[in-house]
């Protein structure tokens, strides 16, 4: 078996709206970095990939849209492609939460 991995850091450089508390929230400063991880295992010619985003909530069209992409570029199967949000409160809004 083969392991790859990388992670990226896409903490915000300016203040903007955060989730959590269902109110919107101006964040001011940074704590910790916002990160995307990765780790793809590779097995007798299967490749699949795992995806940690530091998000609360992922929209499924997003994913969609990520897992083509991703095979797109490597040629993983995107039911392969399995891409989770960490569901911090502390990261930018990445779906519409109005309600009504």
């Amino acid at each position: 078996m083969q392991l790859g991995t990388a992670w990226i850091d896409v903490t915000p450089t300016k203040p903007i709206p955060i989730m959590g508390q269902l109110g919107e929230r101006l964040g001011n400063f940074t704590h910790d970095p916002i990160t995307v991880n990765a780790a793809v295992f590779k097995s007798q010619g299967t490749c699949v990939a795992l995806i940690s985003c530091d998000v609360a909530l992922l929209d499924n069209a997003f994913v969609v849209r990520a897992q083509l992409a991703c095979q797109a570029r490597t040629a993983i199967e995107p039911a392969n492609v399995i891409i989770a949000a960490t569901h911090t409160h502390l990261a930018p809004y990445t779906i519409d939460m109005t309600f009504g």
